[in-house]
């Protein structure tokens, strides 16, 4: 949005293929911000649900944890229209509905080395031996 006032916000932001983004200042100068820094980016270790027959699916995920990016786990988004999963998490997607299935984090880590390592640390000691053998639990192998 751009206005005429000299003391208004002259532009909102523009994403860069290098993954920066422009932020407005006043009178219109634009200072370049790694978007990183921008967003509240995280290492989530999270359950997803399916509500029709309760079996879940635990794993790790970099995101924004203040929206919903509508990723599911094993890959799988809402816009993912692959036919080729024809096993596993992903198939019971593509078989019951992504509408069909609820994604709750269960810990956050901060966006470093160390919070990722705690993150798959943390996945690691939940998806154990005896939790992929469940017949509750879409994890097919330990550690996620």
């Amino acid at each position: 949005m751009k206005k005429d006032d000299s003391n208004c916000w002259k532009l909102l932001t523009c994403n860069d293929e290098d993954n920066q983004q422009r932020r407005p200042t006043k009178g219109g100068n634009v200072q370049r911000l790694k978007v990183s820094h921008l967003m509240n980016i995280k290492y989530i270790v999270y359950q997803t649900t399916n509500l029709i027959n309760n079996k879940i699916y635990i794993g790790v995920h970099r995101t924004n944890v203040d929206i919903f990016d509508f990723y599911y786990g094993c890959g799988c988004t809402k816009k993912d229209k692959k036919k080729s999963r024809i096993s596993g998490f992903p198939a019971a997607i593509r078989k019951y509905g992504i509408e069909n299935f609820k994604r709750e984090t269960l810990f956050e880590y901060p966006d470093t080395e160390e919070g990722k390592l705690a993150a798959y640390k943390k996945e690691e000691e939940i998806v154990t031996d005896e939790f992929v053998k469940r017949k509750d639990t879409y994890n097919i192998t330990r550690g996620g």
